[in-house]
């Protein structure tokens, strides 16, 4: 009987000692599996921490080149502007130089105009007193004309013939 009884005391301190190492081998193990759960946890944070990070060195790099591609293309835009505005500058200095010579030439223009009015003027002019002095030339030709039938019928005449011419020219000069 006391060996009975130690046995059943040392049987239940067994089972005793064995549900308590069951009960801590399921306490640790709930403490294993939640400090798991809080490792997966921390490296998914982790994880998603350096996605993160990744995606923004990404977002940056890509905005580091976008900034590098507009500032080349600023740059070629300035170019291009600065080429714009030589050739502009360029086509206002020939538009000036050609409103320059249009201004010369409409003023040689309106001087010849006025040589030209002058010359018709004095054409005219010369015209005019070619006119007057063909007429007088025709009238003084056709006097002489008239003059000269005259005078060949007044030597036609037969008391005329036989006269002296001496005496013919008194005779004229006297009438």
């Amino acid at each position: 009987s006391a060996w009975l009884l130690s046995a059943t005391l040392v049987r239940e301190q067994r089972l005793e000692d064995e549900r308590r190492h069951n009960l801590a081998l399921i306490e640790t193990r709930r403490q294993a599996a939640a400090a798991r759960a809080l490792a997966e946890e921390s490296a998914r944070r982790d994880l998603d921490q350096q996605v993160t990070s990744i995606q923004a060195e990404v977002l940056v790099e890509g905005s580091e080149r976008k900034v590098r591609e507009l500032e080349t293309l600023v740059a070629s835009l300035k170019a291009s502007l600065g080429d714009a505005e030589l050739r502009m500058a360029k086509s206002e200095r020939q538009a000036g130089q050609m409103r320059a010579e249009l201004g010369k030439l409409t003023a040689e223009l309106a001087e010849e105009q006025w040589q030209h009015a002058g010359a018709r003027a004095r054409l005219e002019g010369v015209g005019l007193r070619a006119d007057a002095a063909s007429r007088r030339a025709l009238s003084t030709t056709q006097s002489w004309k008239s003059e000269r039938a005259r005078a060949e019928a007044v030597l036609s005449r037969p008391e005329v013939a036989d006269a002296e011419p001496r005496a013919l020219f008194r005779s004229a000069t006297s009438a």
